[in-house]
């Protein structure tokens, strides 16, 4: 009974539990709420996510943004990230996309490096196109789309 569970255990379960917790959490500490909005937010994007190839920009932001924050936290003080984002930009991309450039850059630039790393990353309109740059203390990508 355990393990069937486990097995039929729902994101969208998880995702309402985490919601939960985080109403019940409310009055706590203003870090450990935001910490869960954003593990909530990953949830949900993986969710809507699963079987698709695109996404709307703004849904990975917002996924990234969440990330983020739960590695910010992961990583101490060793992580600071900017961002530069122009919010009203409604395209399509492919699903990770953004989320792949900034995992590759945490995994070569981060966890090889005792110090700390700064992460910028701006999303910016121009024209019909999209420039998407993440830059870090010794890495820089820059994807047109």
């Amino acid at each position: 009974m355990r393990e069937e569970f486990i097995v039929n255990l729902s994101p969208h379960f998880v995702y309402n539990a985490l919601n939960s917790a985080i109403t019940l959490c409310r009055n706590c500490n203003k870090e450990a709420v935001d910490f869960l909005l954003a593990f909530s937010e990953c949830l949900h994007y993986a969710s809507m996510a699963k079987g698709t190839t695109k996404t709307l920009i703004q849904d990975e932001i917002n996924f990234i943004k969440a990330y983020l924050l739960i590695e910010s936290v992961r990583f101490s003080n060793r992580l600071t990230v900017h961002y530069d984002i122009d919010e009203n930009i409604n395209y399509l991309i492919d699903t990770y996309s953004i989320y792949s450039i900034i995992a590759d850059i945490l995994s070569k630039d981060l966890h090889q490096s005792d110090g700390k790393l700064g992460l910028f990353i701006s999303i910016k309109k121009q024209y019909e196109k999209v420039i998407i740059s993440v830059k870090s203390n010794d890495t820089h990508y820059v994807k047109l789309i």
